[in-house]
């Protein structure tokens, strides 16, 4: 019987990153898969844009997903810029809509399971982002450990 490699799980915000230092602290992370969990996956930063952000970790040998349902809906985006940050009340609201994503929180889990994945949304800071609460979620589901790698810190810019 062969034995199940281990995965990994990690989380990163490409705030403060250029799209080249952002890929190759993924590589040097063994990221077989970057995991886009943004409602929105626009962003006014160069090839951090869906399409552009995919081809580019297609050339970088890293899996591009995304799941809209994973991000803050804008109800609770809208709320979190009212009050400048993500507050115990806003990360409450999105664990609960969170927890009504089954399909989705399932594909998720599915992924871990068999790839290195990496968590993706804006924040370089994981504690004040919905992917922190994520990352809880499918660490409990899948028993993968999540790492909440520190890109800016560690010279990605």
């Amino acid at each position: 019987m062969a034995r199940r490699r281990r995965t990994l799980l990690f989380t990163a915000g490409y705030e403060g990153l250029s799209l080249s230092g952002f890929l190759k602290q993924l590589n040097a992370a063994s990221i077989e898969v970057l995991f886009d969990i943004r409602y929105r996956p626009q962003s006014r930063k160069p090839g951090f844009s869906k399409n552009k952000l995919a081809a580019a970790c297609k050339r970088a040998g890293i899996r591009y997903l995304h799941d809209p349902k994973l991000g803050t809906p804008p109800d609770q985006m809208e709320a979190m810029k009212a009050a400048g940050a993500y507050t115990p009340q806003i990360f409450k609201r999105y664990r609960t809509f969170l927890l009504k994503q089954g399909d989705s929180l399932e594909q998720a889990v599915e992924v871990v399971s068999k790839e290195n994945t990496c968590l993706l949304c804006y924040e370089a800071d994981y504690r004040t982002c919905h992917r922190r609460i994520v990352a809880e979620e499918i660490e409990r589901r899948s028993g993968v450990p999540v790492t909440h790698l520190s890109l800016a810190v560690n010279g990605a810019k």
